[in-house]
Formats: C-alpha cells, sequence, structure tokens
C-alpha cells in the first residue's frame, strides 16, 4: 500500500510540475489522453456496454452524467464520438493532430481570436461526428446530479441537432469520485470497478413545441435513468 502511495504522491508532483510550464503541460496532456484512450486501462477493460452498435454516420450530441476524468474514454468503449474541451496545450495542438488521433475537439474561451464553443460543436455536427458533452460542466462529487447549462440545449434546439442521452454507473463499491479517477487514471490495480455504459434514447428538437420542453427532456432522460440505475445498485 505504501508503493501504491509513494506512486501517487510522485504522480501528483509531476502534474504540479508540468502545470508550471507549457512545454511540461503539453508532455503532461500527451501523458493524460494516452492513458484514458489505453484499452488496457482497469477503467476502460471492466466496462459492460449495454447497447448495439449505434449508427456512426449521423450526427448528434451526446450527453451523459459525468462520474469521473475517464468517462470519455469509457463513452469511447462503446460508441465512436468527440469530445469537447478547453484543457488542451496550443503548444501541444502545434505538434499533433489532435482531432484524428484522439477524438479530442479544443476551443479556447479565453482566446478573442478562437471559435466559440458553439461553433465549434456545429462545425463538428456539421461533418457528420458525434460529440460529447458533458452538460453538468463539472464532475459529481456526491451520486446527485447537477442541472445542465442551458446554453448547449438552446443551440442544438435553434440548430434541429439531436441529442442523444447515455449513463454512466459506476459499482457501488467505489464511491469517492476523485478516488475513482486516480486509481483509472494511473492504472493502479487496486480495484476492478464493475462500469456500466448504457444509452437511454435519442431526443429531436422538433419533438418539441418549446426550448424548455426540449431541456426538461433532456435532463429527465440522464437524471431519472441514472436515479434508478445508481438505486438498483444498494
Amino acid at each position: 500500500m505504501e508503493d501504491i502511495l509513494n506512486f501517487v504522491r510522485n504522480v501528483v508532483q509531476v502534474r504540479n510540475i508540468a502545470n508550471s510550464s507549457i512545454k511540461a503541460g503539453s508532455q503532461y496532456m500527451k501523458f493524460l489522453l494516452e492513458s484514458l484512450l489505453d484499452e488496457n486501462n482497469n477503467f476502460i477493460s471492466n466496462t459492460s456496454v449495454h447497447f448495439d452498435k449505434i449508427d456512426d454516420d449521423k450526427s448528434a450530441i451526446l450527453i451523459s452524467n459525468h462520474p469521473s476524468y475517464l468517462d470519455f474514454a469509457i463513452m469511447k468503449k462503446g460508441i465512436n464520438c468527440y469530445c469537447l474541451t478547453d484543457s488542451v496545450d496550443k503548444d501541444l495542438m502545434d505538434t499533433n493532430d489532435y482531432l484524428e488521433k484522439y477524438h479530442i475537439v479544443p476551443y479556447f474561451k479565453d482566446d478573442p481570436n478562437s471559435s466559440s464553443v458553439k461553433d465549434v460543436i456545429l462545425k463538428c455536427v456539421s461533418e457528420g461526428k458525434k460529440v460529447l458533452v458533458f452538460p453538468e460542466g463539472s464532475i459529481q462529487t456526491e451520486n446527485e446530479m447537477l442541472h445542465f447549462k442551458m446554453g448547449l440545449f438552446d443551440m442544438a434546439y435553434k440548430n434541429n441537432v439531436p441529442i442523444m442521452s447515455f449513463n454512466i454507473i459506476y459499482d457501488k463499491s467505489i464511491e469517492n469520485n476523485y478516488l475513482r479517477s486516480i486509481l483509472g487514471f494511473f492504472h493502479l490495480p487496486v480495484l476492478s470497478p464493475k462500469i456500466d455504459l448504457y444509452y437511454n434514447e435519442t431526443i429531436y428538437p422538433k419533438d418539441h413545441s418549446s426550448l424548455m420542453s426540449f431541456y426538461d427532456k433532456c435532463f429527465e432522460s440522464v437524471s431519472l435513468n441514472y436515479y434508478d440505475k445508481i438505486e438498483n445498485l444498494k
């Protein structure tokens, strides 16, 4: 156990160093991405996908609850998708083909010369891609979902973009989300979590007479199914 704790401390130190410089930060981001997309990752290999293959040719925005930093890699095990993120170093962008190699869709919210989040999403959708967005805006720290950010659904509604609803459910024996992330991200075999990935439904803007109706349906599709599933774990 002490060896594991020392390893975690070393990794945290590397992360702090990485965050102190663009070059080191880029190297850290590369390590992060390759770790998350590693099929031998303890979390990824123990993920069960509870739906058949979904058509890759139809564009959509994918939404899900957000229990840990590994959720993009978990989603990619079940469906070919791209992930929207602002956690990308521009220095690394210059040396790697992010979009194709990692299926990462970067945006820079503090850069006035960068495309808006809305434009980035709509560009991907127009190219026939499925784009994963976590509408809670942050990781769940408890087994309770946060309200979704309205902007994503306003954009989808106005542009008639379908929303696909999913749930990521962790084994009940893993209660702490930060611990979930650390163990999975750094390949620590202390726990072998069981993770289930579910597809709920596709919600079409044209089926709703108002933005609020569309928003409520999207939130209920993820949240109610989430609560039903975690209740069954007790």
